[in-house]
């Protein structure tokens, strides 16, 4: 295969500055890990892009202008096709569909090019996920190409500035930076080539430029090869809204059909705790669980666990416990939590005493879960204070049978001495709240951490 050029005349307002060339690297469909460079010198500067590797077909062209190795402008995208020139190749269309409606179409010629589509997408929701899916025609109807990407728009123009949309597949295992689509929102390609059919998370995330995630949002998907593919899902069990997907149309072109979930009460036994900017919340865990049916009538069961973003509700401690303190109130109903705090200083030693048998959990003033016992264990418990600041006390799930539930605590060095702490260390959570490492050195945490999202001090953090 002889190399192709593709050629793009860019006018990118960004780092002009007087400067004379620019330097610039690009890569494609997603693959930021594998990028190539470039200088211009003129100025209107273009682009010499080498395609030779592509096969045929659709592809999404990422691009920044490079001042420095950590200067970068925001990445852009744009669309092109690749194509052999062949004398009995026909022209054909290419149709764009959005949440799987119909939004524009353009006609090219056999030889290919860039596509030239300006996409208004002020109607759509802000702040969520959206599907673009681009597929190739030729005249008598037949699909030669399809390519499927991803959007999510942001509120503001500012937002945009400030902030950068990462998104990763099955638990943060790969992250990857999406580029700036018309500069309302961000936009990227999934690479689904190397994961199994059947059930998948994608998450997408806005970072601040010192790594803290600002908005996650989780999405489920069906990876798909089967065009009469049909499944089933629910949420925990909640089999009574049990719902049924076939595919349409449209979706036998899909690569990947996202599942629609809604938002489900919080469970007492399973959920998440944050502190964001000194304010406590719980959000929901949830269990989606999927029935895929193939052609033959055949089928098989996957299940994820997820953290449900939109279910967050701010935690209001109904009293404050006091050293030498007993405390009693009705035993928490079903799906209750009875939320307590304590005001600490780094050294203390935390001991609880409840009248009968529940679940206990406390967490730092940074949200670090530093107590988890359930059953008769949460009769007697206690845990060491690394941190000053007010700790959050979680009583739910009481597997006694009285009526009214006493807690008392006990501070060990109520004094208010501090301990010295040599350095801070930290726990380790991934985003499902699962702890993935203890007390590791904070300057630590980059050297012991693969490439992902974790959830440090009670923040959102991208390891990259």
């Amino acid at each position: 295969m002889r190399k192709i050029l593709l050629i793009l005349f860019l006018c990118l307002h960004w780092v002009a500055r007087g400067q004379t060339g620019f330097e610039y690297r690009y890569w494609f469909d997603g693959q930021s890990e594998i990028w190539q460079e470039g200088t211009s010198q003129e100025a209107a500067w273009d682009m010499q892009i080498d395609v030779a590797q592509l096969s045929d077909g659709l592809h999404f062209l990422h691009y920044q202008v490079t001042e420095s190795d950590t200067l970068h402008s925001p990445v852009r995208t744009a669309l092109f096709v690749k194509k052999r020139v062949k004398e009995e190749m026909h022209d054909f269309t290419v149709y764009c569909y959005i949440n799987d409606s119909l939004w524009t179409e353009q006609n090219l010629t056999a030889e290919g090019g860039l596509i030239d589509w300006n996409l208004d997408v002020n109607t759509l929701k802000a702040e969520t996920l959206h599907s673009m899916l681009v597929v190739m025609k030729l005249p008598d109807g037949k699909v030669v190409a399809t390519k499927q990407a991803f959007f999510m728009r942001a509120k503001t123009a500012e937002e945009l500035g400030e902030l950068t949309c990462f998104y990763s597949l099955d638990g943060g295992k790969t992250i990857r930076e999406g580029g700036i689509l018309q500069d309302k929102g961000f936009c990227f390609d999934v690479d689904i080539e190397s994961l199994n059919d059947g059930l998948h998370q994608l998450l997408c995330m806005l970072v601040d430029d010192e790594g803290t995630v600002i908005r996650t949002c989780t999405y489920h998907f069906i990876k798909q090869r089967d065009t009469n593919l049909r499944y089933d899902y629910w949420v925990n069990d909640d089999m009574a809204n049990l719902r049924t997907v076939v595919a349409n149309h449209v979706k036998p072109y899909h690569l990947m059909d996202m599942l629609e979930v809604g938002t489900y009460p919080i469970r007492s036994m399973d959920f998440h705790f944050e502190v964001e900017e000194g304010t406590p919340y719980i959000y929901g865990k949830n269990d989606l669980h999927v029935r895929v049916y193939n052609s033959q009538g055949g089928y098989a069961e996957e299940s994820c666990m997820f953290i449900d973003g939109a279910s967050r509700k701010e935690v209001i401690p109904m009293a404050e416990l006091q050293h030498g303190e007993i405390r009693t109130d009705a035993t928490p109903a079903q799906n209750e939590i009875h939320w307590y705090q304590v005001k600490t200083v780094c050294g203390d030693s935390l001991v609880f005493n409840i009248s009968q048998a529940a679940n206990l959990q406390v967490f730092s003033p940074t949200g670090a879960r530093l107590l988890d016992v359930s059953g008769e264990e949460a009769k007697q418990a206690g845990c060491a204070i690394a941190e000053d600041g007010v700790c959050y006390v979680a009583l739910h799930d009481v597997t006694g049978t009285a009526t009214e539930t006493a807690i008392g605590l006990n501070i060990l060095n109520p004094t208010g001495i501090n301990t010295v702490v040599a350095r801070q260390l930290v726990d380790v959570y991934n985003l499902q709240g699962i702890r993935v490492k203890s007390q590791i050195p904070m300057e630590r945490i980059k050297q012991e951490l693969p490439r992902g999202i974790y959830i440090i001090n009670g923040k959102k953090m991208l390891i990259r």
